[in-house]
């Protein structure tokens, strides 16, 4: 099915077809001559000329050499080691289109691809490389079809020992971008179709237990690079395979190959293991020199401590992070919703439990004070928040006015004051 699909794709012909070269009437003579006797040598010999004479314009003749030098019949594929010379030449001229015909230069990368793939049997390793050509030009320009076959290329030198593991996942990570972007701009059937054809590249990468083996420390470290590495990871995220690769043994990697807060970063969303991937947090944060970066890592991994329950350590997360990035109003809004959730922890009366709402609004005017961007979600959270506040017969019941200083203690360890609306 493949090889109909490219053949019909070929002589249809491409977008921006340009003229025949006419600086010589011998030249469309010795084409007449050509056709009439099936000529394709005298065909080949014409072009030694024309690109001797004409070396910047030889690609305007493609349409005609097409005709001449390719075989009738569209599904030839064996026995073509006696059309070499002339599909020699045709390649040839695709070349000079790429380097001559800028416009167009696209079409003919695709040109000289479906070309050496048609004659696979052939053009091997040139197949490969015409197809990356095309597939770095404009991915998003490289037909679909040609996307498929460069994969099943790469898969098939995996398949047999010609390349590695480490090559076939960041081309599948390539290919993955592609497929995302391809998907955002078309219509339903088309996305259908290339959501199929991800799917079913997607079954060939190898499974967990194959790729573990291949991953595994001893294998790498003769040869790891950060590429290598940056491929475990890549594996674990696409096959969800993280039971069965050794943690210690990837940490090892990180540790001794690569210290650097990137690869602790990795590490911490690698783990399934809630204490693990904070520790990996810390450790990130403990390399990280870069105060964003930081404070976005203690965000992080003050939600790790809520997840196990920490919330003493994740509210000081939240409060060093806001102290990193003044005018950042993310961790104060965080500090809030963190309040709120964890008051259940604590050993707290109705009204006390109702006053952690005072606190939270503190922190969501703090958010809206000092940041812009937070205003909308921090005004959203204090509308939400009032509506769970004591009411003002509560607060009078208790001998508070409105401006009074309320602590709250437990893991929050904040004061508040009393609030009336």
């Amino acid at each position: 099915m493949r090889i109909v699909f490219f053949s019909i794709l070929f002589f249809t012909g491409l977008p921006g077809a340009m003229p025949s070269l006419a600086q010589s009437g011998d030249f469309l003579e010795a084409i007449r001559l050509a056709k009439e006797r099936g000529d394709r040598s005298a065909m080949t010999k014409k072009y030694r000329e024309l690109a001797a004479k004409y070396p910047n314009e030889i690609w305007k003749a493609s349409a005609e050499m097409e005709e001449v030098l390719l075989p009738p019949d569209t599904n030839i594929v064996l026995n073509s080691e006696p059309l070499r010379p002339a599909l020699d030449t045709l390649l040839r001229i695709y070349e000079s289109g790429i380097a001559n015909d800028t416009s167009q230069r696209m079409n003919w990368l695709i040109k000289k691809s479906l070309l050496t793939i048609r004659f696979s049997a052939l053009y091997g390793e040139r197949r490969e490389r015409a197809l990356l050509s095309c597939f770095r030009e404009d991915a998003n320009a490289c037909p679909s079809a040609l996307v498929d076959e460069y994969f099943l290329i790469v898969f098939e030198n995996y398949r047999s020992g010609k390349s590695g593991l480490i090559r076939l996942i960041n081309i599948w990570v390539e290919f993955e971008e592609l497929f995302e972007h391809r998907l955002q701009s078309m219509d339903e059937n088309e996305a259908l179709d290339v959501d199929e054809l991800r799917k079913e590249l997607l079954g060939l990468l190898p499974g967990c237990d194959e790729g573990a083996s291949a991953f595994r420390p001893d294998r790498l470290k003769p040869g790891l690079s950060r590429d290598s590495l940056a491929a475990v990871f890549k594996w674990v995220e696409i096959t969800d395979c993280r039971e069965n690769f050794q943690e210690g043994a990837l940490e090892e990697l990180c540790s001794k190959e690569f210290q650097s807060a990137f690869w602790f970063r990795k590490l911490a969303s690698f783990t399934s293991n809630l204490e693990q991937s904070a520790a990996y947090r810390q450790k990130a944060i403990d390399l990280e020199s870069d105060p964003l970066l930081k404070a976005v890592d203690y965000i992080d991994l003050s939600l790790l401590q809520k997840l196990t329950l920490d919330f003493a350590a994740a509210r000081n997360s939240l409060k060093t992070s806001a102290g990193l990035i003044p005018g950042w109003g993310f961790p104060y809004l965080k500090h809030a919703e963190l309040l709120v959730s964890g008051a259940s922890l604590c050993d707290f009366s109705d009204f006390e439990r109702k006053a952690v709402y005072w606190a939270a609004i503190d922190l969501c005017e703090i958010a809206r004070n000092i940041d812009e961007s937070a205003s909308e979600d921090a005004t959203k959270k204090i509308f939400s928040y009032r509506q769970n506040m004591p009411t003002t017969h509560e607060v009078e019941f208790r001998g508070l006015k409105a401006g009074d200083t309320f602590p709250l203690r437990c893991w929050m360890e904040i004061a508040t004051t009393v609030k009336i609306f």
